[in-house]
């Protein structure tokens, strides 16, 4: 190899390098804000099913305490799955984004 292709094949991956990191971080956030979507909706439709679950249970005779306890979190549940979202946006608007 020539000096003239050394420099060209260099001077080509120092240009392209750049782009292709920035292309590979930008799908790593929009994989990482995909996921936080699909965990947030999990969360929220086991909080939902919890209470749901709870209410059937203490239709059971002799399951009343039980079914009190399943209702009980799974209300502590539907308040963090959806609550903590509207308090962190809160937060931010008050305090800004960090």
């Amino acid at each position: 190899m020539n000096i003239k292709t050394t420099i060209l094949i260099l001077s080509i991956v120092v240009i392209i390098f750049p782009a292709l990191e920035t292309a590979m971080a930008r799908d790593l956030v929009s994989a990482a804000s995909s996921t936080a979507n699909t965990v947030k909706s999990v969360a929220q439709g086991l909080a939902v099913t919890g209470v749901i679950g709870g209410g059937a249970i203490m239709q059971i005779p002799g399951a009343g305490e039980f079914g009190k306890r399943v209702l009980i979190s799974g209300m502590v549940g539907c308040l963090c799955a959806f609550g903590a979202p509207a308090f962190l946006d809160m937060m931010k608007s008050i305090f800004g984004g960090l």
